[in-house]
Formats: C-alpha cells, structure tokens, sequence
C-alpha cells in the first residue's frame, strides 16, 4: 500500500514515524480542543499492525523504512504507545 498525503477526500491512510505520531499528539492546540489521538491496532497473521485515527483522518504508523509498524502482542503495543502523550491508550482492535 504506498501513502500519500491526506486530504479530507481520500480514504487511503497517509504515513507517519512514530515521532511525527509523538509530535502529533503533543500539539499544544490538543488541551484547548481536547481532541484524542487513537490508536489502532488491526491483527495480522502473527502481530498487530498500527494506524491512528486523528478525527476524520488515518495514519498508517511506519518505521524508518516506510514499513507499517507491527507489534507481537498488545502488552508490547501497550507499553510502547503509552509513552505518547495524548494519545487514547485503549486501542480500537478491527
């Protein structure tokens, strides 16, 4: 799936790293709206794949090499995600 940057018309996921995910969910304009970030965590095969829904838009979570991060267990997705700020900490599973 390649990621292309989001408008409110198109319904594929743009990307993001995890720090652009951190510095997402750190927007200062978060307090004033008090709009959460959430996380999503869609089963694979063996893992869990990571997208975020930010209001009407999708991120498809990606490491340095552009590839959707993926975690083995929710205990892993859990204690990883739960250092972001702002960011609702119980994941939608799909």
């Amino acid at each position: 799936m390649k990621c292309q940057k989001m408008s409110p018309q198109i319904d594929k996921p743009s990307c993001l790293n995890f720090k652009e995910l951190e510095e997402l969910c750190d927007d200062p304009k978060r307090n004033e709206t008090r709009q959460e970030v959430y996380a999503c965590l869609t089963p694979t095969r063996a893992s869990f794949a990571l997208t975020a829904r930010d209001g009407d838009r999708i991120y498809k979570i990606v490491d340095e090499r552009g590839r959707q991060i993926r975690f083995r267990s929710l205990d892993r997705a859990m204690e990883r995600l739960s250092d972001v700020p702002y960011l609702y900490l119980e994941p939608v599973i799909h």
